[in-house]
């Protein structure tokens, strides 16, 4: 159980008490699932401001409110803000246009730790039809779909509240600014940003075992 620190849930830490699990455990075909939409084809690869990329935090945000978690952004109320709900987006300008982190937060149970956030993340977005940033630059414009960069990662924020499975660059934000910070990685693999990253290559029981093991690191940390 999370006894002390608040968890945020962003895809770009006494007294014992508990947050409950959520009522829907991800079966493997739900994570393949999920996979699949956040790869599809319709998707076009979700580069960062892209349609696709809207589409695909419009449904992470969904995801989260099935769980019945709230928003992790402050609100821009007019009126009554005492009856404000937080919001799952925070908009952000980029070269291509606007873009959007999605964030959602559990509170923590310890009066003065509650205040004190543990953060897991994943990006969400991936490179669209972009040769230039692809490692397979003689198929053109065709879309790179991302399945596993970093789509399996995303989906793994959803079901237990608590996975991280990021490239090893994601968290130097954090890393350069002095809070403290880790990264689980699979490793590189021959279908990385390519072409050939589609859902039909995505382990489904790997997801669900490193899903296991950031959860009790997660809720280690956020018990300290």
């Amino acid at each position: 159980m999370f006894r002390k620190a608040a968890v945020l849930l962003l895809l770009a830490a006494a007294t014992p008490g508990c947050v409950p699990r959520p009522a829907l455990l991800p079966s493997t075909e739900a994570v393949i699932a999920d996979v699949r939409f956040l790869a599809n084809y319709n998707l076009e690869g979700r580069a960062t401001g892209s349609r696709g990329s809207d589409r695909a935090a419009t449904f992470i945000m969904q995801r989260y409110k099935t769980l019945g978690v709230s928003g992790a952004f402050p609100a821009l109320c007019y009126g009554d803000a005492l009856h404000c709900d937080a919001e799952f987006f925070q908009s952000f300008t980029v070269a291509q246009g606007r873009a959007k982190n999605v964030g959602a937060l559990i509170p923590g149970t310890d009066s003065v730790l509650r205040n004190k956030y543990v953060v897991v993340g994943a990006h969400y977005d991936h490179i669209g039809h972009s040769p230039y940033l692809s490692l397979d630059p003689e198929a053109g414009d065709a879309t790179r779909p991302g399945a596993d960069d970093n789509a399996s990662g995303t989906l793994g924020l959803k079901p237990r509240y608590s996975t991280e499975i990021e490239a090893r660059s994601d968290h130097a934000s954090f890393r350069s600014g002095g809070v403290p910070a880790i990264a689980l990685f699979t490793g590189f693999h021959s279908d990385y940003h390519r072409v050939t990253d589609v859902p039909r290559k995505i382990d489904a029981r790997g997801i669900e075992q490193i899903a296991d093991l950031t959860e009790g690191v997660l809720r280690a940390v956020a018990d300290r």
